[in-house]
């Protein structure tokens, strides 16, 4: 359920989910929206009483997810990166062998050479890689049987760095192709784009009709275009 709150002018959206826990949780992400989640018996009243005495900090966290989105992705220690929508503070430290690992809400990315900026991209790209092949072909295979009567088997997924493009679809070929700097985004927004490439096994270009082909399976598709668009070009 999706409802709104004002504080001092600004707006801030928030989606409340009922679960069986006991404190109400909130999650902020990249399209100014605040996930909630609360009790079954938690009144509305309460739940957007915590929103109030919270939403300093929440229009805050907009803002700093605004800037890692419109600016340039800036690889240093305290950065702040997203894996699959989720903040994670950059810590580059020395190391014999280039590795990376993830531990609570902290990136560790080790390098032979910590001051080498390309190795730096090099090897977060590597991580990006390593999500979109564990991720992507998950929600390819679970948005197929949508598309079963246009493609003969589920597609071919290819995997790339790409400069301009999220994603693209060779329908003759049965191949989808996809961004692996998708993997920064929430699985929605991927989804988004498994989507968009999926209807073009029915119209294979942008007219009305494609679009009214991807309203009908995502509703909420503009949404998620938004936060995507003029977002290329970051590394």
């Amino acid at each position: 359920m999706n409802s709104f709150i004002e504080f001092n002018g600004n707006t801030i959206e928030y989606n409340l989910t009922r679960k069986n826990v006991k404190n109400i949780n909130m999650r902020v992400k990249p399209n100014r929206m605040v996930f909630v989640s609360a009790g079954y018996g938690v009144p509305v009243s309460q739940i957007e009483k915590a929103l109030y005495e919270n939403a300093d900090k929440i229009l805050k966290s907009f803002d700093r997810l605004e800037k890692i989105s419109n600016g340039a992705l800036t690889l240093e220690n305290g950065s702040i990166v997203l894996l699959l929508g989720r903040e994670y503070m950059l810590e580059i430290e020395r190391a014999k062998v280039n590795s990376y690992s993830v531990s609570g809400k902290t990136l560790f990315l080790r390098l032979k050479n910590p001051d080498d900026t390309e190795l730096i991209n090099r090897v977060f790209l590597t991580l990006l890689n390593d999500i979109s092949k564990r991720v992507f072909p998950e929600i390819l295979k679970e948005e197929y049987s949508k598309f079963q009567k246009y493609c003969p088997n589920v597609p071919e997924l290819k995997i790339r760095n790409m400069k301009s493009q999220w994603g693209n679809c060779r329908a003759q070929r049965n191949v989808i192709t996809l961004n692996c700097r998708l993997a920064q985004y929430d699985k929605e927004v991927i989804r988004f784009v498994v989507l968009h490439e999926y209807c073009h096994f029915i119209v294979q270009n942008h007219s009305a009709s494609f679009y009214k082909e991807l309203a009908a399976v995502m509703p909420e598709w503009k949404k998620y275009d938004a936060i995507l668009k003029k977002q290329l070009n970051r590394f």
